[in-house]
């Protein structure tokens, strides 16, 4: 790839002349990832909030609005909160009875004191007492309502600043409530068109990782501020005309249509030239300067199965140091989690051992003050529970590594996580649970800055494990948009879409790759985008099907082997000679949502044309509605519930089912599938076990006869 820069020349048309209007922004507390009530206790608790705000805007004003609550016994002239932002104090906020049962307080904030980069910082100083008192005393306690509590914040906007290797700033800066990046068409786009859009949307939620993303679309009209614009030589993209552009192309301009607003210009002269330019973003933008630069193809990397840089390698033992920052390691002061993010490729087959195994390495806070015997370190994944290291008890897989008395202790244990507990995307939480010993009055302080945390040392190993697993499976879709991501680049996908998709079909696509992308750390360079269904286009791929329901009728073959037969309005089951036992074992439920009216929701199913391949199909009977049927089915409180081969976002809400057979892809040693086979079929070990025993009884049988044979003649 050669990278040629120039002065920008694209001008989309005349500026308009007036002055911007102010822009309001106003972000709970939860908003910015502090997901529960913040409770201080003690006599001095504190937490820290940061947030990011864009750097090509100013502050003008700003307001804190926090809605409190605290213990009535406060003193009032000695019980306080004080609030910091970057570390200027901007309110002392006095605890007295009247406000305890809640109160809330509005700071206004020095415009001054912000910048890109900020924290919030709320230190709580109570006491209940003017003599002595116990520092754990359950009278010390402060807490802030996270959801109701706001930062409002009025901002101009100036020039923007039209330079490539601030990317992808300006349009992804960590802001609060995640990446919304619009992308524009001049018409009907063409399959480069998108392909070269899909590795754009990549590249931009790679940038995002575990923040929302979205990326609306708009057909013959430009953004309405901040956006991506695609167009070829000439083209013309809401009104405005791109000019001759004679190479692949990228360049920053004003938006013409909201000033003080950028746009990415993603340019060809023709369409694979425009391709050309989006995977240069997604995989060069490291090395792209000034506001524009003009590329030539780059080279795409042959990829294996299973390469995902984000995905946990199963060669050898995994350093947390390479999953997390070490500085999320470590914890001041006691509430709040070490949180490691693991991700993996879903269909991990550990058998036999059924276990992934953790070599923690922790460091604890020492002192006469600490209970040894009951404070602990808590493992959990997911959300759920696995096992508690007691800071005192020392076994086998749990030994002491150093010790300093009086100032910290140094222990290393070994946790087995279970299998089925792994899904793609995953948490690791590990929560010290630091437990003082009882404190009277008078008698001793709690530490200052007590400090724990996680060596980045500490390894998990998946050693030896294999790739096999059941589909159709849409929890793994979900979860990791699995098998797709199988080859990180989507070397092995198929998009099918309409003649003509619309844009609430364009951005379901675009937020589907966006997340196969977050997942695997690749930009999606290679996805295949189609308007047909031919087996000699789609052979050999996993297809994603997305659209209407009248969509999925006009490509009645590939449904042809699947349990479902498409309809204008929704899904019907094809009748099958086995549908009396599948209703009897569950799959009757299903009946309610495939009645052939409104549907939306996904499907799967093996693919018609060969091979170990399977289809998902993302449907509505109302294509407007596959964005907001999409968000639902990946929330969190629903993508548990995503399971099967068919799930409905219903009115009744999601709902999973299996409707069809399963099959099973991978490799496993010819010994191991042997083993597993008969581990998940005794009955026919058992069997086996028989007719070997009454094959092998005829040969001795004979041998003992013809021994006994022979001493009678002797």
């Amino acid at each position: 790839m050669t990278t040629t820069y120039a002065p920008a020349q694209v001008q989309l048309g005349p500026l308009v002349d007036a002055p911007l209007p102010p822009d309001v922004q106003s972000f709970s507390l939860a908003d910015l990832e502090v997901k529960n009530p913040l409770r201080m206790i003690s006599v001095d608790g504190e937490f820290s909030v940061p947030f990011n705000l864009s750097s090509d805007t100013q502050v003008t004003a700003a307001n804190l609005r926090l809605r409190l609550t605290h213990s009535p016994a406060m003193l009032p002239d000695l019980s306080q909160l004080v609030v910091y932002i970057n570390d200027e104090v901007i309110s002392a906020v006095r605890l007295d009875g009247s406000g305890a049962s809640g109160m809330t307080i509005d700071i206004p904030v020095d415009p001054a004191l912000f910048k890109p980069r900020n924290r919030l910082n709320l230190r709580f100083l109570g006491h209940y007492t003017r003599g002595c008192e116990n520092p754990l005393h359950p009278s010390l306690w402060a807490e802030i309502d996270s959801r109701a509590s706001r930062l409002s914040i009025t901002t101009t906007r100036g020039a923007p600043r039209l330079e490539l290797a601030r990317l992808p700033a300006p349009f992804f800066e960590g802001l609060p409530g995640g990446l919304n990046v619009p992308f524009a068409f001049g018409g009907p786009p063409s399959d480069e068109a998108l392909q070269s859009a899909a590795a754009v949307a990549s590249y931009f939620a790679l940038a995002a990782d575990y923040q929302h993303f979205r990326f609306p679309v708009s057909i013959g009209a430009l953004p309405a501020g901040n956006g991506v614009v695609f167009a070829t030589s000439g083209e013309t993209v809401g009104g405005y005309s791109v000019g001759q552009i004679n190479e692949p192309t990228l360049r920053l301009v004003e938006n013409p249509a909201a000033p003080g607003s950028t746009l990415l210009m993603v340019m060809g002269r023709d369409r694979e030239q425009l391709l050309t330019a989006g995977r240069t973003l997604a995989l060069g933008s490291i090395s792209l300067r000034g506001a524009g630069a003009t590329t030539t193809a780059p080279t795409l990397r042959e990829r294996k199965p299973y390469d995902a840089p984000r995905w946990l390698r199963t060669d050898r033992p995994v350093r947390f140091g390479e999953l997390a920052d070490q500085s999320a390691m470590q914890i001041v002061g006691s509430g709040a989690p070490v949180i490691v993010p693991i991700r993996t490729a879903p269909d991990l087959f550990l058998w036999p051992s059924n276990v992934a195994r953790l070599k923690l390495r922790y460091r604890f806070g020492d002192g006469d003050w600490l209970n040894l015997s009951a404070s602990r370190l808590d493992v959990s994944l997911n959300g759920t529970y696995v096992k508690s290291l007691s800071f005192r008890d020392s076994t086998r897989a749990d030994v002491f590594v150093d010790r300093v008395p009086g100032y910290f202790t140094f222990k290393e244990a070994k946790v087995d996580l279970p299998s089925y507990m792994l899904f793609g995307q995953n948490e690791l939480n590990l929560y010290f649970n630091i437990i003082p010993r009882t404190v009277g009055n008078c008698k001793g302080e709690l530490p200052v800055n007590l400090r724990s945390g996680i060596d980045p040392d500490s390894t998990i190993d998946l050693s030896g494990a294999a790739h096999f697993g059941s589909l159709p499976n849409l929890a793994y879709f979900t979860g990791s948009i699995f098998p797709f991501t199988r080859m990180a680049d989507l070397s092995e996908t198929a998009v099918v879409l309409s003649s003509n998709p619309t844009p609430g079909e364009l951005e379901t696509m675009f937020s589907i790759i966006g997340q196969a992308a977050e997942s695997t750390g690749v930009a999606a360079t290679r996805v295949l985008i189609t308007r047909s269904s031919d087996e000699a286009v789609l052979k050999d791929k996993d297809v994603l099907l997305i659209g209407s329901t009248a969509l999925a009728a006009s490509h009645a073959g590939l449904f042809a082997k699947s349990p479902f037969t498409p309809t204008e309005g929704g899904l019907v089951r094809r009748a099958r000679l086995l549908d009396g036992l599948t209703r009897l074992f569950g799959g009757k439920g299903a009946d309610s949502v495939l009645d052939g009216q409104d549907f939306a929701g996904l499907a799967s199913f093996r693919s018609p044309y060969g091979g170990r391949r399977v289809v998902v199909t993302v449907l509505s009977s109302d294509p407007a509605t596959l964005p907001a049927t999409m968000r639902r089915l990946t929330l969190p409180t629903n993508i548990f519930k995503v399971q099967g081969d068919l799930t409905a976002d219903a009115s009744d809400g999601v709902k999973g089912y299996r409707v069809g057979p399963i099959f099973w892809r991978g490799t496993l040693s010819p010994l191991i599938f042997v083993l597993w086979w008969f581990s998940r079929n005794p009955l026919l070990l058992a069997l086996g076990f028989v007719a070997a025993a009454l094959i092998l009884s005829g040969p001795v049988f004979l041998a003992y006869k013809a021994l006994e044979k022979r001493r009678l003649q002797q």
